[in-house]
């Protein structure tokens, strides 16, 4: 009845929506590359720390306007998860911010569906 307004609307989110799981979704299958294996504990560690942080977003929806609105909150975020204790800068950041929020995303569709 709104001549179309509210579904142009809703489409940059659904899109939005979308371009973040492809993104989040390739960065976990990344991970998995030989290329990660010697630094593989490392990046597994970062990421675990970044998702229990993502604990707290109870939905999809949730999880895509944090990492759409919350930039430097989550870059600080990230940057800690991906630095050595010295201060040194050391894993690829959307690597491990990207298998953090697939593996968040994986966790809530498993509670959805339990």
């Amino acid at each position: 009845m709104d001549g179309g307004a509210e579904s142009a609307l809703r489409a940059p989110h659904r899109e939005s929506v979308g371009h973040a799981l492809h993104r989040w979704r390739t960065a976990e299958r990344l991970l998995a590359h030989p290329v990660f294996a010697a630094d593989r504990a490392d990046y597994e560690r970062a990421v675990r720390a970044l998702q229990e942080d993502l604990r707290r977003f109870r939905s999809v929806g949730d999880l895509v306007g944090y990492h759409a609105a919350e930039g430097r909150a989550l870059h600080a975020a990230v940057a800690a998860a991906c630095t050595d204790p010295d201060g040194t800068p050391r894993l690829l950041a959307y690597v491990v911010e990207g298998a953090a929020f697939w593996r968040r995303v994986r966790e809530l569709v498993a509670e959805a569906v339990a």
